[in-house]
């Protein structure tokens, strides 16, 4: 399965992704830190074909679609660049978004069905929300 890793920071998930089979794998983060940070940790891990890119939303313009959509980042965000998140996404395809409270699902889940996104389900912890969504 591909994946898009949105808001990598670590990279962490887009290596776990990686040691499971998946491929390709694009991990994007915005903060120069981190994505340094990212890059080192994806060679420690021996994963050269993970492909670590500094940027927003818009570095997603050449990715293709993916089967699997990751992104754990604030709600604003999230609900901003939704619309270029779901493009990247392939029909059938599963996204989980993070990073955004409890009291925000029905704000995301909102503009997520506005992209052709559909409820799954989703977990809390803490207050803090994971949303499984399908296209």
């Amino acid at each position: 399965r591909s994946v898009i890793d949105m808001g990598t920071g670590t990279g962490i998930l887009a290596i776990l992704a990686a040691m499971r089979g998946a491929g390709p794998v694009t991990a994007i983060e915005i903060d120069e830190f981190a994505h340094v940070n990212a890059v080192e940790n994806v060679s420690l891990n021996h994963h050269p074909e993970i492909n670590v890119v500094l940027g927003d939303a818009s570095a997603l313009a050449g990715v293709e679609p993916v089967d699997l959509f990751l992104a754990n980042i604030n709600r604003n965000i999230i609900v901003g660049d939704l619309q270029v998140y779901a493009s990247r996404l392939k029909e059938g395809g599963t996204m989980l978004l993070s990073g955004f409270y409890e009291d925000d699902i029905a704000i995301v889940l909102d503009e997520a069905r506005k992209h052709g996104l559909e409820y799954v389900g989703h977990t809390v912890l803490e207050r803090w929300s994971c949303l499984e969504l399908k296209k």
